[in-house]
């Protein structure tokens, strides 16, 4: 029973998080939850990257074929003209 309380209680807590955080922990759970729930995947933070930019910058293979199956824009531009594939290639 504490097991399961505390399960719940770090998946809201990490539900508090951006989905640009989500990624870059790989995350998986919970993001999925919060694409599900209405989040734009698509989403730039204050340095213009998505999700995508920050899975493939930290090579978080499974946030970004979730985000990718989630339709994320793989030629989104953001810092620089860099497109998550830029970031995925190196």
């Amino acid at each position: 029973m504490v097991s399961i309380l505390s399960e719940s209680l770090r998946v809201q807590n990490d539900l508090t998080l951006s989905i640009h955080q989500l990624a870059e922990q790989g995350n998986t759970e919970a993001l999925e939850l919060k694409l599900r729930g209405g989040e734009d995947v698509n989403q730039t933070d204050e340095e213009q990257m998505s999700a995508l930019h920050h899975a493939a910058r930290l090579a978080q293979l499974p946030a970004a074929r979730l985000l990718l199956r989630h339709h994320a824009h793989v030629d989104q531009p953001g810092p620089d003209a860099r497109t998550p594939l830029h970031y995925a290639a190196r």
